[in-house]
């Protein structure tokens, strides 16, 4: 497909103070949408809509705020109040969900700003869209700040619903600058598009603004901040949920976006890089963020191209079987003073040997299960094994592990300590060994605020970055990547790792990790579980917490999680992923998945297809 991109002069713009309104409106628009999944194609039909319908909207129309962004959910009155809405818009922003007009065979938003308005049609369709016979848009329309109309005004865009499922059109955002992504939607899967939100906060490093019908809720805000307060009560989880609603309900409510604070440390991370006031600053700061991308983050050895200098590389693997055993070892790390009085080296000492010790008990333990399940005295039933970010010395790698993997039979992906003895040699590695093939290092593209930290616990020391991505593919195409910590922050690195020179996303994605920010990455697994139709297997410290595994299936757990660990446990998760039946789902059509998973409700069931296996995105064309 080649998208077309229209650029737009924004007319959102920000108090003196930096502050922007948001308003939104969950509206009840009087559906009934329990029973057969397509009630909630019916539902969106204007064509429907009484002359209450009309005046209802009509007055909630009246409630929107001058100088503001008013997002309002689909409500059938929205077609027959088209003037009114851009009336309006003459003082204020408006985005309503517009549902399918009368006369039209589109699912539409409509995007009114100084007294223009425009119908941006839903880009990527669900199962009901397509057996409604609703036709695609190809155009994305994004509002810049322009120097010709308003300088300092925000750059935004919106996205209907099942559009946000495209990871492609998200990634076109990232590229836009965009500050605040609207969603609107009707939906159930309310709980995935907070997951969404969650990670798209952080790796856009913008807001997102996410309005949902009233017979469903799950509209929120969220913001790329950890906390909005000076005192430590003020601290967010996973993300700054600056709003959110759990369960059905009609609400319309006001937020105040600081967008000035945004710019502000965009700014601030692109000059100072880790000297930004918001690093080691949670006291002082009201608003602590995490860290964003290279793309606004100066690292040191970035380029404005945002690292368009990495390559690929696919290595040849043996045949990936159907069902992959795999385990994830987490584990308490060596002592932070022994990273930091030995330039993240594990000198030999009795610390070191006690650590080898201990992997390697918690290995043997994971081997005789692995041969008790399998009722057998020497076949192993693991396939593959997970350890954390900078955690194993090369020397046990070398020694230990890669016996074990020859004695078990499992690949082993493991971080390492740095190698070398210099600071110059400063890398940081995993190690992926191969029972039958040679062993391949990875070496970290991109550097995080706990890279290579001096003694001090303030400078930062050289390191090596690396310049490749590395997948392993098998001869039937089935296979994984790997990545280290804080490349999985960067969208366009798991866009180029999953489909660059492929028709479809790679089976699994491994990331070991070192990472504080374990809610974080767990909302970002959940979102690419679904986004690449993919498992995810994160493996994180114990300190921290937050391994697991993440697939785009359902169980009786929590969602999309077939298995994890929390903070300060040490453990070993031990699951199958079943990659014939991943591979079945891509193929088969959502009507097929969906129709499957309600016959087999008591099992995994699979979830219906994100975007890009709807339509890829072949060119862009961006016309202002």
């Amino acid at each position: 497909m080649v998208l077309k991109v229209q650029i737009h002069p924004s007319y959102l713009v920000p108090d003196d103070c930096g502050m922007l309104p948001v308003k939104l409106f969950q509206i009840d628009d009087g559906r009934e949408l329990i029973g057969d999944r397509m009630s909630f194609m019916r539902a969106q039909l204007t064509k429907q809509a009484s002359q209450d319908d009309v005046d209802d909207y009509r007055n909630m129309l009246e409630g929107t705020e001058i100088n503001a962004l008013n997002v309002l959910s689909f409500h059938p009155g929205v077609s027959n109040n088209q003037s009114k809405i851009k009336a309006l818009s003459a003082d204020r922003t408006i985005v309503a969900h517009g549902g399918v007009p009368a006369d039209a065979d589109r699912l539409v938003t409509y995007l009114a700003q100084n007294g223009g308005m425009i119908l941006q049609d839903k880009l990527s369709l669900s199962s009901e869209d397509e057996e409604g016979e609703i036709v695609a848009g190809d155009t994305l329309h994004i509002f810049k700040a322009s120097r010709n109309v308003l300088l300092g005004a925000v750059n935004w865009a919106v996205l209907n619903c099942h559009d946000y499922t495209h990871v492609e059109l998200v990634e076109i955002l990232l590229e836009h600058d965009v500050e605040i992504l609207v969603v609107v939607a009707y939906n159930p899967a309310t709980r995935l598009y907070r997951e969404y939100a969650i990670s798209d906060a952080h790796r856009l490093f913008a807001y997102i603004v996410s309005v949902n019908t009233a017979n469903i809720g799950g509209s929120g805000v969220y913001a790329p901040f950890r906390r909005l307060g000076k005192n430590k009560n003020a601290s967010f989880g996973a993300g700054a949920e600056l709003f959110g609603t759990r369960g059905p309900g009609a609400f319309e409510t006001r937020i105040d976006l600081d967008i000035g604070r945004l710019r502000n440390l965009k700014e601030d991370f692109s000059e100072n890089g880790f000297n930004a006031s918001t690093f080691g600053t949670d006291e002082e700061d009201y608003y602590n963020a995490v860290a964003p991308s290279e793309k606004y983050l100066d690292t040191g050895s970035n380029d404005p191209n945002f690292r368009a200098d990495i390559t690929l590389r696919d290595i040849e693997t043996s045949r990936l079987p159907d069902s992959l055993k795999v385990a994830i070892v987490q584990m308490q790390p060596m002592s932070r003073k022994a990273y930091l009085e030995n330039k993240y080296r594990f000198p030999r000492g009795r610390e070191r040997a006690s650590f080898c010790r201990e992997i390697a008990t918690e290995m043997e333990a994971l081997l005789a299960r692995s041969r008790s399940r399998n009722g057998a005295a020497t076949d192993s039933e693991i396939d593959l094994v997970v350890l954390p970010e900078v955690f194993a010395p090369r020397d046990f790698a070398a020694g230990y592990l890669s016996d074990f993997a020859h004695r078990s039979g499992a690949t082993i992906v493991a971080g390492l300590d740095y190698p070398g003895l210099e600071e110059s040699e400063n890398a940081n590695e995993c190690v992926i060994i191969r029972p039958d093939g040679a062993d391949v290092m990875y070496r970290k593209i991109t550097r995080s605020q706990y890279d290579a930290v001096g003694a001090d616990m303030k400078s930062r020391m050289m390191m090596q970055r690396g310049t490749e991505l590395i997948r392993f593919i098998d001869k039937a195409g089935v296979g994984f990547g790997v990545l280290i910590c804080y490349d999985y922050s960067h969208l366009n690195i798991m866009r180029r790792i999953n489909l660059e020179g492929r028709d479809h996303p790679l089976d699994f994605v491994i990331v070991v990790a070192n990472n504080p920010f374990a809610q974080l990455y767990r909302a970002c697994c959940i979102a690419d579980a679904h986004r690449f139709y993919q498992y995810i297997v994160m493996c994180n410290v114990s300190e921290y917490g937050g391994s697991g595994m993440f697939a785009p299936a359902s169980g009786s757990g929590a969602r999309q999680t077939l298995g994890e660990l929390g903070k300060g446990s040490v453990g070993t998760i031990y699951q199958t992923l079943d990659l014939k039946k991943l591979r079945e789902n891509r193929s088969r059509s959502d009507v097929v998945i969906n129709n499957r998973a309600e016959k087999h409700k008591g099992g995994e069931r699979f979830m219906r297809r994100p975007g890009i296996f709807q339509f890829r995105i072949d060119d862009v064309e961006v016309q202002s």
